[in-house]
């Protein structure tokens, strides 16, 4: 950082504590926020905007403490490499062999659940929230230590809570329904024992955990009431805000998702939603992408990360669509071609080394769009890929004339209009099929049913004086 640079802002910094000390009456509280705050900018946890403190100024110290205090409780990505959140939760059990836990939120469930196939253990999604809040179902993980084989067994009342009012349920690490006697087998543990601690009958028994469980869904219903509070909060203002949305990842239900994402991005008079730029973090990237409406809110976002887009084009690649207002690496671009090569019709805004990629591997691509719009490209390996793609395409793979092919291409654009790219490239098919001049006569042939007065023809005559104009009489073969 240059000197005049460093000194700017720590100028800014000053005048803007002394903004905020008058704002809090507590000197010491501001100069803790504000350490705070370095150390947030220092580990890249802030973006835009919200890494300039004379921005800040701006929105006042009450946005600023509230923004402080939500993005400390978050972590960086070198913190959640060295240490993974493992939530919270109650260890009913462990041997040398098995250990045994009760998750009590959705960071535990993920933590004790990798590995499985279990929607609990999913961090695009709340389903943890849905069976622990909702419907109070007490999920039990058993993990095998030697090889990390799991088995998980839901506790629900005899209530019909679970299916068939069942008492429990059991599922395998691959998700598949079980029973009381292939868990028995494939265990050798007796999961009436570990059921008992956690049923409300048992709950004066020393063993039991019950209560701590209890007590743990009443802390959480009473964040998701402040959830509710906050995103109401949002309603009013229309603002994004930081603090709502790690509540948002830790408790949100897809409603309050949708209301929140409703209102960060007001609706039109048409009560379509408008499409404004938005930016989100890693984490609310990850819920968002798990909605059903994500095809509504993704295209608005314009921070999306590889690992985001990666993760969507795995599950469809037509996903691709939705990354409109983010600039797509080639390395996305290329793993979706990679899964369907014909994926390129999807991209919005497709790279010219993706257009050239998509041609190498399913040249009928060439009939997208894409490469009859204006303009010539200085790319070389697109040229030599587009050129690839016209031979393969009138080498009788398709059963195309060229002529028919030069007019169903033009016909299917509705080229009334031809633009400079597509005069190009006829220039290009005319010089390159040279046997007794067929690509010439086919283009002479097209133009002339097209516009008998194109310049092009003249471009023809003079480089190829052995193509003659055609008779007078010679009409229009379709209406283009």
């Amino acid at each position: 950082m240059r000197y005049k640079e460093f000194q700017l802002i720590k100028e800014g910094y000053k005048e803007v504590t002394v903004k905020f000390n008058t704002a809090s009456s507590d000197e010491s509280e501001v100069k803790k926020y504000i350490m705070a705050y370095k150390d947030l900018v220092n580990r890249n946890q802030v973006q835009g905007d919200e890494r300039n403190i004379d921005w800040w100024g701006k929105q006042g110290w009450k946005e600023f403490k509230k923004f402080v205090d939500a993005m400390s409780t978050r972590k960086s990505k070198s913190q959640k490499k060295k240490n993974r959140d493992v939530g919270k939760s109650i260890t009913l059990e462990e041997t040398d062999k098995w250990l045994i836990v009760v998750p009590l939120d959705k960071d535990a469930s993920c933590f004790y659940g990798r590995g499985s196939s279990w929607c609990t253990a999913s961090k695009s999604d709340n389903y943890f929230n849905q069976y622990f809040l909702d419907d109070e179902v007490t999920l039990i993980y058993f993990i095998l230590k030697d090889n990390a084989n799991k088995w998980a067994i839901a506790v629900g009342e005899d209530d019909g809570t679970l299916e068939g009012d069942a008492p429990a349920e059991y599922y395998d690490i691959n998700d598949n329904d079980g029973t009381e006697e292939e868990f028995i087998e494939q265990t050798g543990l007796d999961p009436q024992v570990y059921i008992n601690m956690v049923n409300e009958d048992n709950g004066y028994k020393d063993s039991s955990a019950w209560a701590a469980i209890e007590n743990h869904r009443d802390d959480n219903r009473s964040k998701i009431d402040d959830l509710e509070r906050m995103i109401e909060d949002v309603v009013r203002t229309g603002k994004q805000d930081r603090e709502t949305e790690t509540l948002l990842i830790k408790f949100g239900k897809p409603r309050h998702i949708y209301k929140y994402m409703n209102n960060i991005m007001p609706d039109d008079k048409d009560g379509s939603i408008l499409k404004q730029s938005v930016k989100l973090d890693q984490d609310m990237q990850t819920l968002v992408a798990g909605t059903s409406l994500m095809g509504q809110y993704l295209p608005s976002v314009s921070n999306l990360t590889t690992k985001t887009m990666m993760s969507l084009i795995n599950q469809e690649t037509d996903y691709i669509k939705y990354f409109k207002s983010s600039k797509v690496p080639f390395e996305v671009e290329k793993a979706a071609i990679d899964i369907d090569d014909d994926v390129f019709k999807h991209m919005p805004n497709p790279s010219e080394q993706a257009a050239a990629y998509t041609l190498k591997h399913n040249p009928v691509a060439i009939h997208e769009p894409y490469f009859w719009q204006q303009g010539n490209t200085t790319n070389e390996h697109l040229k030599i890929a587009t050129q690839a793609a016209y031979t393969s395409m009138l080498g009788g793979h398709n059963g195309s004339t060229l002529a028919s092919w030069i007019d169903d291409i033009s016909y299917k654009y509705n080229n009334r209009d031809l633009v400079s790219k597509f005069s190009s490239w006829l220039l290009w098919v005319a010089k390159t099929y040279k046997d007794d001049f067929e690509g010439a006569r086919a283009v002479q042939d097209y133009l002339y049913r097209w516009n008998k007065n194109h310049p092009l023809l003249k471009t023809i005559y003079s480089q190829f004086p052995q193509i003659k104009p055609q008779p007078e009489n010679n009409n229009d073969v379709r209406a283009i």
